[in-house]
């Protein structure tokens, strides 16, 4: 097979690096490219763990889409073996905790040095988890809530979460406007409710849309939602 010739077959003098996930080797294919190779850990022989399973599918997934200069590619993957293997460009000079963990007068690591390492890895984790995560929603949530929750109600909600991660401090919700946004969801799903309900409660589908005092409530404040102020001294 080319990937264990290309790698020795394994040699420990060809690996790179070990992680929580396999352990990267050196290789050099038929035509010369040098590349790493990352072994899944996945025990050969025996029944694969689906977890690790479903975490190997996740990283060719997400590698797949990923164009940025300071993330490796992913040239491609072989599941002919009997532990899957990613093939990766290879990056020379090492790994990044020799290079600032191992003293080196030729090549000193300054201040600016080690911020500028600081920033360019935060740009590159930020574009993975922005740029490269693309409607999975529904993939991450908990399948009692995708099975029981209406679908639109929870996007709704994953929105309003998202707003609360804003990296400006300044564009993230306060809690009393979470609040206030959650009951307006809430408050719709129950008028949803209402509509739907049939003849026999028409009136008081009407004694509410009158603005009676004890089915209504105001509120005088107003928030913003998508950047256009709303006024909420409407009844509901």
């Amino acid at each position: 097979m080319e990937i264990e010739k290309a790698t020795d077959y394994y040699n420990e003098n060809r690996i790179l690096g070990q992680g929580g996930q396999g352990t990267v080797y050196k290789g050099m294919l038929t035509d010369g490219s040098i590349v790493a190779i990352k072994k899944s850990k996945m025990v050969e022989g025996k029944n694969f763990d689906e977890k690790k399973v479903k975490q190997f599918i996740n990283e060719v997934i997400i590698l797949s889409q990923v164009n940025h200069r300071n993330v490796v590619k992913l040239l491609g993957c072989c599941l002919e073996a009997e532990v899957p293997l990613l093939v990766y460009e290879f990056i020379p000079n090492g790994t990044l905790y020799n290079l600032i963990h191992s003293q080196n007068e030729e090549f000193p690591l300054t201040w600016e040095m080690r911020l500028r390492i600081g920033i360019e890895i935060a740009n590159a984790v930020f574009y993975l988890h922005s740029a490269a995560s693309g409607n999975s929603l529904f993939d991450i949530l908990d399948s009692r809530v995708v099975n029981d929750g209406p679908e639109k109600e929870i996007i709704e909600v994953a929105k309003l979460a998202k707003r609360c991660l804003n990296l400006n401090g300044k564009k993230r919700l306060t809690m009393k406007r979470v609040a206030m946004e959650l009951e307006l969801i809430k408050a719709s799903k129950e008028d949803n409710v209402i509509e739907g309900s049939g003849d026999e409660e028409s009136e008081t589908d009407d004694i509410i849309e009158s603005g009676d005092d004890i089915a209504s409530y105001s509120i005088t404040e107003s928030f913003e939602i998508d950047s256009e102020t709303v006024p909420l001294n409407s009844s509901f």
